[in-house]
């Protein structure tokens, strides 16, 4: 696709050039030594911000499995980044929609909003990332939707009332994200 043909030849063209400069624990725009534990924070530190704007509150996150070594692979970092912090959002946003849906969430004091939760496990020949959380699920409909580059679940024609949960009807409104906010768009998917 063409896409994936832009991609590629940006990674060439950005590995070539990276190539003449020398950086430690690099080859050319390569991690030699990429922490996976330091990653999943970075992704989260960031989608954390961008749930806390929108909506007023983030979910926690859990790390868990292999440390150390274990957690260390080569990898272009950029790549892991963007990825990381696209399912991310779509973890803590599914988990506080749900759990403002459930009668949890900001301003309720009936429940906890549960932890999204990070596991790490290296095999002999690859590394799995495992993002858990308690948002639902993805709805049937969705579901041969969501591997198209682009599509979101976001309504851009709502916001959230997070003291409320629901609306008068009992549907949840997202009209009032958090202050000054006025579009879902930070927590949209990118693709």
């Amino acid at each position: 696709s063409m896409l994936t043909s832009r991609i590629s030849r940006r990674i060439l063209a950005e590995q070539h050039v990276a190539l003449q400069q020398k950086r430690q624990n690099f080859v050319g725009i390569v991690c030699t030594q990429l922490d996976l534990h330091e990653a999943v924070d970075f992704a989260y530190r960031k989608a954390q911000q961008a749930c806390v704007e929108t909506y007023g509150t983030s979910p926690e996150v859990r790390v868990i499995g292999d440390q150390g070594e274990d957690a260390i692979i080569s990898y272009i970092p950029a790549h892991l980044d963007y990825m990381l912090f696209e399912l991310m959002k779509n973890a803590l946003r599914a988990t506080v929609e749900n759990s403002i849906l459930s009668g949890g969430g900001k301003g309720s004091r009936r429940k906890k909003m549960p932890s999204v939760t990070v596991k790490i496990c290296k095999g002999r020949c690859a590394v799995t990332i495992k993002i858990s959380d308690q948002g639902g699920g993805i709805d049937s409909v969705d579901e041969r939707k969501v591997w198209n580059y682009g599509y979101t679940t976001v309504d851009e024609n709502a916001g959230l009332e997070i003291d409320q949960g629901l609306d008068q009807g009992g549907a949840l409104d997202l009209s009032g994200a958090a202050a000054g906010s006025n579009s879902h768009s930070k927590m949209a998917g990118l693709g």
